[in-house]
């Protein structure tokens, strides 16, 4: 027999992780300021990098995640010499529809800071 009064949970998960703490301390800000609704989960923003960016972000996909967003500082991949190794992360997410790498340059705190500036003045 049919329970016609059920309802289902269709809501969408999302998961983003980021380099480091700032990127942690913003997003947690965003939240607040705004009254999003999300967790931020301190472990997905614990010194990430490139190298250890991919196996997390297909942990995340297998868990059943919809989307996943990573935040980068570009200027720390040239600073670090670390060009030829983003390249090849982005050729294996880069065309993923449920994945978005957002490489920031020079900083996340400053596209941070210009959008809430221009959008909130």
């Amino acid at each position: 027999m049919r329970n016609i009064g059920k309802k289902w949970n269709l809501r969408k998960r999302y998961a983003v992780l980021g380099d480091g703490i700032t990127e942690q301390w913003y997003l947690q800000h965003l939240k607040e300021y705004k009254g999003y609704r999300y967790k931020v989960s301190p472990s997905l923003f614990a010194d990430v990098g490139i190298e250890k960016a991919g196996g997390i972000i297909d942990g995340l996909l297998s868990e059943g995640y919809d989307q996943v967003t990573y935040l980068t500082d570009f200027d720390t991949i040239i600073s670090q010499g670390k060009q030829k190794q983003f390249e090849k992360f982005m050729q294996k997410y880069g065309k993923k529809k449920n994945v978005l790498i957002c490489e920031t340059m020079p900083a996340i705190e400053l596209w941070f800071l210009l959008h809430f500036y221009l959008y909130d003045s």
